[in-house]
């Protein structure tokens, strides 16, 4: 039986997808919060979703909750924060085992998004504040979470790089915030920033299961029709503006290897045309930057691109020693200069193709990734299954000619921005 997909209007800014697969065993709910990214609320929203996810006035605390889902076959709650160029996305998940597997024919997934639904619209208060004792733990647990940010140098540098990079616009700030934010948060700011959140974000509710299931659409159409809503437009794209000029940033850390951050932005708004081009400079092991910086020089630990569509923005980042800093940048340059000027052959289009393929070929494994795919789309305003986008892609190589000339013309479009160092101190 082919996947079924159907996306519609709950009420104002609130839309809500259903994904049939029957393969699935376990049923998912997704809650997705989607607002803009800003300093004064970010680290209310983090701690505010983690007090959500963890309790209701039901139950009060981690144990009880746990315990009751426990019950339920092992149901589990989830919270998620993260960040698509300037948003801030807040997600609250339940997953349970489809009812048709209940020992006695309970309602195993009604009774979980019940318990969802009770997190998000009947949490554990205090007055006009949430519970002193679960956000003292979740704020806790925030700022410790800030903390270990340094610990992952890699990611750590690619956080730092990008507040040179997108420098004066949200995408510059952290999903969570910093140490100063999450220490200025109180049990009443979060929860007085939740209460807004429910009124003016956009919202994205996905289900995915094995069969549909119109009982859970109403308890969650219901569950909403209480909020009066007003939700402020996003844009999830917001090209970032090229610098006048290259800006170097050299930041002495005590690391045992420098991280090297590399931006380039681009006004091309050829998605996929640039997906394809990211494969074939350093999205891939068949790529220009890891078959030559990495493997051939060995100029580096490791050596990759990503191209973030939210903000037009190709980020090359790699691992090197300090000795080998200029050198691995010079060579990075030139890399994107030989896709310039057309220096790659069939096989390297072709390898690039194949590893963007098979990556949508995996889109529908998990219930997550059905999901993945469906924000994919809403971001991006398509409308397609994970097959008629892989033919997509292959219709792109019809003309070799012509794609070639487009992917020359997708590399010059990619202007240098940035150039961040985590630089080895000496002697480290």
């Amino acid at each position: 039986m082919p996947v079924s997909y159907l996306r519609e209007s709950l009420a104002d800014g609130i839309a809500y997808t259903s994904i049939v697969d029957e393969k699935f065993k376990t049923n998912l709910v997704r809650i997705r919060l989607i607002t803009p990214l800003r300093m004064e609320t970010v680290s209310d929203h983090a701690v505010a979703l983690g007090v959500i996810g963890v309790s209701n006035r039901e139950y009060p605390d981690l144990s009880a909750l746990t315990a009751r889902l426990n019950e339920l076959y092992g149901a589990n709650i989830g919270v998620d924060i993260s960040k698509r160029g300037d948003m801030q996305i807040l997600s609250i998940s339940v997953s349970a085992i489809d009812n048709r597997f209940a020992l006695e024919g309970e309602d195993i997934t009604g009774e979980a998004v019940r318990i969802l639904l009770s997190c998000v619209f009947d949490p554990n208060l205090e007055g006009d504040a949430f519970g002193e004792n679960v956000f003292r733990s979740r704020k806790k647990e925030l700022l410790d979470a800030v903390e270990a940010e340094i610990n992952n140098k890699r990611g750590y540098a690619l956080l730092q790089a990008q507040k040179t990079i997108f420098s004066g616009e949200p995408a510059a700030f952290s999903s969570y915030g910093t140490r100063e934010t999450a220490e200025a948060v109180t049990a009443k700011s979060a929860y007085a920033a939740y209460r807004k959140l429910l009124e003016t974000a956009m919202i994205e509710i996905y289900t995915v299961s094995a069969a549909p299931m119109p009982r859970v659409k109403e308890q969650i159409r219901t569950a909403f029709s209480v909020i009066h809503r007003y939700p402020e437009q996003i844009s999830c794209t917001a090209a970032s503006p090229l610098k006048p000029e290259p800006r170097t940033v050299i930041d002495p850390m005590d690391v045992g290897q420098s991280k090297l951050v590399m931006a380039f932005k681009t006004d091309g708004e050829d998605l996929h045309l640039m997906r394809l081009l990211n494969a074939m400079f350093g999205g891939t092991v068949s790529s220009k930057l890891f078959m030559n910086v990495r493997e051939r020089l060995s100029l580096c630990y490791y050596c990759a691109s990503t191209y973030v569509d939210s903000k037009r923005t190709m980020l090359v980042d790699s691992g090197v020693e300090l000795a080998n800093y200029e050198t691995a940048r010079d060579e990075i340059l030139h890399q994107l200069d030989a896709l310039r000027s057309g220096d790659f052959t069939d096989e390297e289009m072709d390898s690039a193709l194949l590893s963007l393929v098979n990556s949508i070929r995996g889109t529908g494994d998990t219930p997550s990734g059905w999901i993945g795919w469906s924000f994919y789309l809403y971001c991006n305003g398509l409308d397609r299954t994970p097959q008629q986008e892989a033919d997509y892609y292959r219709s792109m190589f019809d003309d070799r000619q012509k794609l070639r000339q487009r992917l020359m013309d997708a590399a010059k479009s990619l202007k240098l921005d940035t150039v961040y160092l985590m630089q080895q101190r000496e002697g480290v």
